[in-house]
């Protein structure tokens, strides 16, 4: 139908091309992006290791609720090692493959339940050897829609 549409000398190849490209570079123009709602939390910014931490939020939206404490980006967990010399060998490959996953497995506690709208109350045991500066993060996922919240805290012995 496009041939018939188009002049005489156009090249119908080279048009579809454009277009395949403009999809590439600035997206489909019918797809509807479902941004989320925003989730607000509420915590102590400071917990102690080795105890719950309690979470209050509040969700626009009813649905399955996801609530994981995590690493900062920036932190890594403190079982990964660099390789010092680079031999090449089975072993080391093992090592720099378990390093690499586990650099990038950064929740260290989380919680699943189900949540109406409305306020909502977690508790999530803190790891006893955790230590530093961590977030939390909670995900509200129904039927056609979804939230998301976050907040840092960070994890330090309780002073005496």
């Amino acid at each position: 139908m496009a041939l018939a549409l188009s002049p005489g000398e156009h090249d119908l190849l080279s048009e579809r091309r454009e277009h395949v490209r403009l999809m590439n570079l600035l997206g489909d123009p019918l797809l509807r992006i479902p941004y989320p709602n925003h989730l607000p939390l509420q915590s102590m910014t400071t917990v102690a290791p080795g105890q719950p931490m309690l979470l209050h939020g509040e969700s626009p939206i009813g649905g399955n609720l996801r609530v994981e404490l995590s690493l900062v980006r920036d932190r890594l967990p403190g079982d990964v090692s660099a390789v010092a010399n680079y031999d090449g060998s089975s072993d080391q490959h093992q090592h720099m493959q378990r390093c690499y996953e586990r650099s990038n497995q950064l929740v260290v506690a989380s919680h699943d339940s189900s949540i109406s709208p409305g306020p909502f109350q977690v508790e999530i045991d803190v790891p006893a050897d955790l230590k530093g500066r961590c977030v939390v993060s909670a995900y509200v996922y129904g039927p056609s829609q979804w939230a998301v919240g976050s907040k840092r805290v960070v994890v330090r012995p309780a002073p005496r």
